[in-house]
Formats: structure tokens, C-alpha cells, sequence
């Protein structure tokens, strides 16, 4: 079986993180699994499951020698998950006693091999596709009203930081994707920051080819670390979203708005906020969260549009634009005391300043094949911003 370097980087990282537990007074699983011939099957997901709704609590990955260990489990009732592509996924309850490791020996993966609990949904959190490691959000907990980037903060070898950012695997991600179609252009913080966790089915991490290889069939060997998101049934035809608003003391207040509609050929998205709680646009920092680098008093408004449309084949036409602006207000009085031999010095200063920053940004492509030799493909960009500046 050929395992993608994809899947080895996960792997790799996901047994890093399990072996960096500390080795005193911790409960462990070990384990094989192989296929009903004894085969060692590597890159099979072992998971501990909460018996009463099937959330993932602790998993691992078999080797390629079929061995797995799961690390710092907590004492208690589980539900032991095996699950390999192309095999029956099996379940067996287990209970965790005191500190101490267990070994579980050998697994074979053939139908009826364990004692089979009735379930009433099946959650596999990690599954290997060919180059494609996919992800089912409902083995991973995540709060009511939670977004994407929530959810991602849950799934080994995907970090986000404070800005938003993603690394998947090891490597930056440049392009997030709604069931495989351009959101937003390239941005990949306004899909992971604005569309619901509960609207998700799937979420795959794989290498993109670039458009243009994809739309001519020509490989030009360039690679984009991708996400797709893959929407819920429910969520991919008719409409979805929120609107969310508060008023607090000093007459602090935010407002916040998005509608989404999907179908199999149309993909659109209307975003809209407001607030004085300094919280910028979409893709931006979040003062309030993370208390740096904000200064002032911030009055914020943004609001974007993406429009997609798959016409026949593979002619696809897409079109998004964001724009914000930001008022800040920025008042501060300084007193400093200065102890010298000579005596004592003091020094008063005040600042004021405003500051009006209004950045656009519109993203637009074409996807047009006439005949078999005859195919237009149109990118455009353009990001115009406004500062200014005055004390």
C-alpha cells in the first residue's frame, strides 16, 4: 500500500505529541492491528470513544509495522474504535483501570472479529485517502455557536495562532475551500472566522494542483497546502447564517450579520459588521481577545460579498470583495517623576490622535473552456487602501 508523505508528516507528529507525556503514573494502550491474513496495516486510527455520544477523548495511529500507543488516558469507561479504509470499523468497550499500561495485543480487522456495539452515528476522526487526510468534525467537542477555526484548534497537526493564521502538516496553508470552490479569493481567515463548526461535514487537508493544471490537465508541479471544508447536506442547498448584537455600558456596542446560500452551481455570501469594542473586520486581530498591539479607541464597520457560479464542464466564474473601515481615537496623558542629585524633575505630555484606515480588496476569476484548444483563464486582484493620519 503507498502512504502519501502527507500522511507520514501526520503520523509522525501525532506519535511525537503522544510519546512527549511524562512516563510515571500514566495509563496506556498498546496495541497491532493487520488485516484477517495477519498483515500489518499501518496508518489504521485507534480511538477511545465518551460511550454515551461517540466524542473522540484520546486517539493514535498504527506504525508501519501496525503498532500503536496511546498515552495519559484518564481512568474510566471508553469506547475502543478500530478503523482502517477498505476494512469494517470495529468497536469494543473498554475500561481504563489504575496507572499502568495494557497491552491489547493483536487486532485483526475482519467483520464480527470484536464484540460489536450498537451506535447510533459512526464517528472516525482521522481517515486516509490517497494524498487527502480527512478529518469528521463531529469526533471533536467544540461550543455551541463555534466557527471553523474553532474546530480546527481541536485537530492534531493543525495549528492556528493568535492572527488566525493555519499551518496544516507542518506547512502554511494558502488556500481554505468551501466544497472544493474559491471563498473569498485566497484569504483563508474569513472562511475559517465567519462559516458555522456545525455546518461542516468533512474537513480535508491535501496538496492542491494549481488552477491551471486543474482546469487544462497540464501538471505545471506547483503544490498549494489546501483545506476543503465539506458542507452538511442541509447546509448545501437553501440559506444559513446570523445576525448577532449587543449594547454594553459607555455605550460600547457590536453588531455582527452573515448569510450564506449554496446550491450545486451557485455559492454566495454576504457578510456585514459594526462595533466600537476594537474588533477589526474579518480576517484581523481581535484586541478585545488578545490584548495586543491595540491602541485607542477603535470604531469598526466591514463588509464583503463572494459570488460563485459553475456553469457547464468545468466553466466556473467567481467574484468576492471586502472593505472595512477603521476610525481610531487615541488620548493619552503621561506624568513622569525623575529623581537626580539635583532634584526632582517632572515631565507632562498629552497625545492625541485620529486615524482613519479604509482598505478594499476585490478578487475576481474566470474558468472558460471554448473547445479542446481554446481555454481562458482570467485571475485579478486588486487591494487599494486609504490612511490618514492626523494629531
Amino acid at each position: 500500500m503507498n502512504i502519501s508523505i502527507l500522511h507520514k508528516k501526520l503520523v509522525l507528529l501525532i506519535l511525537s505529541l503522544l510519546l512527549a507525556g511524562p512516563l510515571l503514573a500514566q495509563r496506556a494502550l498498546t496495541g497491532t492491528v493487520s488485516d484477517e491474513q495477519g498483515e500489518a496495516l499501518g496508518y489504521a486510527t485507534v480511538a477511545l470513544l465518551n460511550p454515551m455520544d461517540s466524542i473522540l477523548n484520546y486517539f493514535g495511529v498504527t506504525d508501519n509495522k501496525g503498532f500503536f500507543r496511546i498515552r495519559n488516558i484518564k481512568e474510566g469507561d471508553y469506547l475502543l474504535q478500530y478503523s482502517f479504509v477498505g476494512m469494517e470499523t470495529l468497536y469494543k468497550n473498554i475500561s481504563i483501570p489504575t496507572p499502568g499500561g495494557e497491552d491489547l495485543g493483536m487486532q485483526a480487522l475482519a467483520p464480527n472479529a470484536l464484540e460489536e456495539v450498537t451506535i447510533i452515528e459512526e464517528y472516525i476522526p482521522i481517515t486516509f485517502k490517497s494524498d487527502t487526510v480527512e478529518f469528521n468534525p463531529n469526533a471533536f467537542n467544540t461550543k455551541s455557536h463555534a466557527v471553523v477555526e474553532d474546530l480546527l484548534k481541536k485537530m492534531p497537526g493543525i495549528e492556528v495562532d493568535e492572527a488566525g493564521n493555519i499551518k496544516a502538516l507542518g506547512e502554511d496553508v494558502v488556500n481554505v475551500r468551501v466544497d472544493g470552490k474559491e471563498f473569498f479569493g485566497k484569504d483563508p481567515k474569513v472562511a475559517t472566522k465567519n462559516l458555522p463548526a456545525d455546518a461542516i461535514l468533512k474537513v480535508q487537508v491535501y496538496d492542491k494542483k494549481s488552477d491551471e493544471s486543474e482546469f487544462t490537465g497540464v501538471d505545471d508541479g506547483v503544490r498549494e497546502r489546501t483545506i476543503n471544508l465539506m458542507l452538511n447536506e442541509d447546509h448545501k442547498k437553501g440559506y444559513f447564517g446570523n445576525v448577532e448584537a449587543g449594547l454594553g455600558t459607555d455605550n460600547r456596542y457590536s453588531a455582527d450579520g452573515k448569510v450564506y446560500r449554496f446550491s450545486e452551481k451557485v455559492q454566495s455570501a454576504l457578510l456585514g459588521m459594526a462595533n466600537n469594542i476594537n474588533e477589526f473586520g474579518y480576517t484581523g486581530n481581535h484586541g478585545k481577545e488578545f490584548g495586543t498591539g491595540v491602541r485607542g479607541e477603535n470604531q469598526s464597520m466591514a463588509g464583503g460579498l463572494n459570488l460563485s457560479y459553475n456553469a457547464e464542464g468545468t466553466n466556473r466564474y467567481f467574484l468576492s470583495y471586502l472593505a472595512s473601515t477603521n476610525n481610531k481615537e487615541l488620548e493619552q496623558e503621561t506624568t513622569t517623576e525623575n529623581y537626580l542629585p539635583a532634584g526632582t524633575y517632572y515631565q507632562h505630555s498629552m497625545v492625541y490622535e485620529e486615524e482613519r484606515t479604509t482598505p478594499h480588496k476585490l478578487n475576481l476569476g474566470v474558468r472558460h473552456k471554448f473547445n479542446e484548444q481554446h481555454n481562458w483563464i482570467l485571475d485579478g486582484d486588486l487591494s487599494i487602501s486609504s490612511n490618514k493620519l492626523s494629531s
